[in-house]
């Protein structure tokens, strides 16, 4: 009996030390330094999503058991005050104090959201305004296609001028030196003959005279090919035909050619073309020359005369110089004319090795005449390039 009673009493003792020791402040001290242990090695490593979301599972699991042990709650606690901290650390990004933006104190979190949001909105006006300081390349053409495009004028031409209805100058390069003019001569020809009113339907006949001595340019009148005056006059217009102008000037006036290039020279004085000179009917000689100035006042007078314009602007013609031969088909010496997409009143070509190609015209270009002279071009169409290049400058301008 005694010593049943011995070692129930041991036993009951042993339990009430097991109860002091859990009981004890050194055991919770103890307890409280796992439990601190254990947040912070679950703050410095952050659960991934996944770990994240098995945790919070198994704490509702075993939260709806009633089976969490305080050690596992613990642990539950620490991941879902892990979850929490990413969104407070974003939170506090937000409200962090921006420098130089005045901010509300701390204490006083509804100034400070308005600071915030102030700034905000000041930050979105600057990136707004920057993009508009800054334009794509597509806003920059829709801001200027409005605007008329300037583009500079660059002729090839060694010598041009180009005149409006009223006088004013449009363009102008190299226009104060007289220069040759060669076949642009035959405009001051046809004025002089249409002056002198002489018989147009009179037969004139290609003399040994007419031919060219002085260069030996080709001719396909030969010598005896007989032609009405009104036909000689249209091929050297049209054609450009030398033989024709020089049976012309040798046969308006009883003194011959030169009566006629007396004439020629008056006719110059009278339209004021101060620096002009003529020593032939056909432009042969390089004695005869002129300004751009000057001829653009022979230009504005020869378009004076139907029967100049008629001709200067006709495709071709064909004629029957002689009885043996055959017809001769002529045509315009202006592929301009000939192509027929300008409106053109009056036009005559002329070339000679020291002057050069030349042309002058006038066209109707955005509803009004202008007067056009392109001297000294050496290639064989780039007068005609030069042409087309003042008509689109025009039309863009």
């Amino acid at each position: 009996m005694n010593k049943i009673t011995f070692i129930s009493m041991r036993v009951l003792m042993g339990l009430v030390l097991s109860f002091s020791l859990a009981t004890s402040p050194l055991a919770a001290t103890h307890q409280d330094s796992a439990d601190s242990r254990h947040k912070t090695q679950t703050h410095a490593k952050k659960p991934s999503s996944h770990q994240k979301t098995s945790a919070s599972q198994q704490t509702r699991h075993q939260e709806k058991k009633g089976k969490t042990s305080p050690h596992k709650t613990s642990v539950a606690k620490s991941a879902s005050h892990a979850q929490k901290k990413p969104h407070q650390a974003r939170k506090t990004a937000v409200t962090h104090p921006t420098p130089g933006i005045h901010q509300a104190p701390s204490n006083n979190k509804k100034k400070a959201h308005r600071a915030t949001s102030s700034h905000n909105k000041n930050k979105n006006k600057k990136t707004h305004h920057s993009h508009q300081e800054s334009p794509t390349p597509d806003d920059v053409i829709i801001k200027t296609s409005h605007r008329p495009v300037h583009q500079p004028l660059r002729l090839s031409s060694e010598s041009a001028l180009v005149v409006d209805r009223e006088g004013h100058t449009l363009y102008a390069k190299n226009t104060g030196e007289p220069l040759p003019i060669a076949s642009v001569t035959k405009l001051m020809t046809a004025m002089v003959v249409l002056d002198a009113h002489p018989a147009m339907e009179e037969v004139l006949t290609i003399e040994s005279e007419d031919k060219d001595r002085l260069r030996y340019s080709h001719s396909r009148l030969r010598e005896g090919s007989q032609l009405s005056r009104e036909q000689m006059l249209i091929l050297a217009l049209m054609s450009s035909e030398n033989r024709a102008a020089s049976a012309l000037s040798r046969t308006t006036f009883k003194g011959g050619k030169t009566e006629f290039v007396t004439a020629m020279n008056t006719k110059a004085k009278t339209l004021g073309m101060d620096h002009a000179q003529f020593q032939d009917g056909s432009g042969l000689d390089q004695g005869n020359q002129a300004s751009p100035e000057d001829l653009v006042k022979m230009v504005r007078a020869a378009a004076q005369y139907p029967f100049i314009q008629a001709a200067t602007t006709r495709k071709e013609m064909m004629v029957r110089p002689g009885k043996k031969g055959g017809p001769l088909q002529y045509v315009n010496t202006n592929p301009l004319v000939r192509a027929g997409s300008w409106d053109i009143h009056l036009s005559k070509t002329g070339y000679i090795d020291v002057a050069g190609h030349c042309l002058v015209m006038q066209v109707m270009i955005q509803n009004q005449p202008i007067s056009l002279v392109l001297l000294r071009s050496y290639g064989k169409f780039t007068a005609f390039a030069d042409a087309q290049r003042v008509r689109q400058w025009l039309r863009q301008n």
